[in-house]
């Protein structure tokens, strides 16, 4: 005869080896309190692209460039200096200083012009000599006194995505210029 004890005992063996827990309990075996567990999965949570911030301050500089004398109204006559772009930003902060080859006789001044990159702008200043929304930094020179020059530093309000950068001189001699910008968001 065989006792039940060892053949519930043996059961569980089996079933434990099998994978799986006994059906039914065997007559004579204590009750066993059993928790059920339920997996439940994570919550699924979306993966967002890394987030690359540009910096808030963008920083350029234009140096060393000669300017010719040029009256400011000598449209075709204005150093070219490039195109800046601002789209994005808000506010430019400039600087402009630099030298003249030697003591100008005649009081004078350096300056450069952001004018707006569109054509109606554009048509003005050939056609008209009117620069409309443009943004002007100037130095002023004394007579005799002056090879070094320095506008005060100005910030504007960007009105437009790009603006072409003309430089001026109004002194009788050529001057080197440096040009600052820092565009800020």
């Amino acid at each position: 005869m065989i006792k039940p004890v060892f053949y519930a005992g043996t059961l569980l063996l089996a079933a434990f080896l099998a994978g799986g827990a006994p059906q039914e309990r065997i007559p004579g075996t204590p009750k066993k309190k059993v928790k059920e567990t339920v997996e439940s999965p994570l919550p699924e949570v979306p993966l967002l692209p890394p987030v690359f911030r540009t910096p808030p301050v963008k920083f350029l500089e234009l140096t060393n460039r000669n300017v010719t004398s040029a009256k400011r109204r000598s449209v075709s006559l204005l150093t070219e200096m490039g195109t800046l772009e601002t789209e994005g930003y808000k506010e430019m902060t400039v600087n402009l200083f630099g030298s003249t080859k030697g003591s100008p006789d005649v009081a004078g001044e350096v300056g450069v012009l952001f004018v707006p990159d569109i054509p109606t702008v554009s048509h003005f200043m050939r056609e008209e000599r009117k620069f409309l929304g443009a943004l002007e930094v100037v130095a002023k020179a004394t007579e005799r006194s002056w090879t070094i020059f320095s506008a005060p530093q100005q910030t504007f309000m960007v009105g437009f995505p790009r603006y072409k950068v003309y430089a001026y001189n109004q002194t009788i001699r050529s001057a080197k210029l440096e040009l600052h910008i820092a565009l800020s968001r």
